[in-house]
């Protein structure tokens, strides 16, 4: 497991936002552009140094970092929709940055951002997958609280895929699952250019056994053959 360089250790301490441009980050990489800032956390585009390799490191103050046992059950998740973490780094001990592979694709926010609304059934195709992700996550005991577009990377060659941060133990799956429900459902209408009223019954609230994610699934997979002359 890689370990935070001397040369970046001292700005962990005051918080992530201090880090610059050139600091190296588990001997392994280094920073070349931040790109996002999260409440938690600084997302920076990386490049492996041994690898030249570019990279998505994305770093968290030790004093908001997220428990060792969320980030490696986090980690451990193996569904192809889920862009996969590639590295973790500690220091002393103490969780301090997640390494991804760089940026694939655009982001279904930047689509929707453009007026870029989605056919039903092309809306379906795509959060179907994101819905057998969060299914496959809250088996294995690993529920995601909000849920974006930002979240949701779509490419033309991989497909798409949801990239999130650290999931956190799931307690009660019913009622997790009917969260990411009602969220993922949101956000099919949201990106889709009309309102299917199977999605909405969902969005509105887990008012039924069939607005659960399991639930959700199966609407979606339907509409994803839904005709394009119905979209």
């Amino acid at each position: 497991m890689s370990v935070v360089s001397p040369t970046a250790r001292a700005a962990f301490a005051p918080g992530v936002a201090r880090l610059s441009r050139g600091a190296r980050v588990g001997e392994r990489y280094v920073l070349c552009r931040p790109r996002a800032v999260r409440p938690r956390s600084v997302v920076w585009d990386g490049r492996h140094r041994a690898l030249d390799r570019e990279c998505e490191v994305e770093l968290f103050d030790a004093a908001v970092a997220p428990p060792d046992g969320d980030i490696r059950r986090t980690a451990a998740l193996e569904h192809e929709a889920f862009v996969r973490i590639h590295d973790l780094v500690v220091e002393s001990g103490v969780f301090v940055a997640i390494v991804r592979p760089a940026p694939f694709g655009e982001t279904l926010a930047a689509r929707l951002a453009q007026g870029r609304k989605m056919a039903v059934a092309e809306c379906a195709e795509v959060l179907v997958v994101v819905a057998e992700a969060l299914c496959h996550a809250l088996a294995r005991g690993v529920a995601f609280g909000a849920l974006s577009a930002a979240d949701v990377v779509l490419s033309v060659h991989r497909g798409p895929a949801l990239q999130v941060g650290i999931g956190r133990a799931s307690v009660d799956p019913s009622r997790d699952g009917l969260v990411l429900a009602r969220a993922l459902a949101n956000l099919f209408l949201d990106a889709a250019r009309s309102r299917p009223p199977s999605v909405v019954r969902i969005a509105a609230g887990p008012t039924s056994g069939a607005a659960t994610l399991l639930g959700l699934r199966h609407v979606l997979a339907t509409l994803a053959t839904r005709p394009a002359s119905e979209s």
